[in-house]
């Protein structure tokens, strides 16, 4: 996976980040398409920070994603929250 990583205040790398967890029974794993980066994250970029919160270490931004769905765990059936809220979850199933 390809992460958008703040280092330090206007200074961004774009690093890769292996991803080796299983997916759960109640999981599903999502292929991220796109993401984007909200005010906060352009207020970490340019301040190294918002209120309270000190950026102080490198933090990965961006956290308004849209993917596919790629695996599903095998308990994740129609008629659990997920399932009812994208209707059903089929492998390459679209999430928005």
């Amino acid at each position: 996976m390809k992460a958008l990583v703040l280092e330090a205040v206007k200074k961004l790398s774009l690093r890769d980040f292996p991803i080796q967890e299983t997916v759960g029974l109640y999981d599903v794993k999502i292929q991220i398409k796109a993401c984007g980066i909200c005010g906060s994250d352009v207020h970490y970029y340019l301040e190294g920070g918002i209120g309270d919160f000190i950026v102080k270490e490198p933090m990965i931004l961006g956290h308004e994603a849209a993917g596919v769905v790629v695996e599903k765990g095998a308990k994740v059936v129609a008629g659990s929250c997920y399932a009812d809220y994208l209707n059903s979850f089929a492998a390459g199933g679209a999430v928005r």
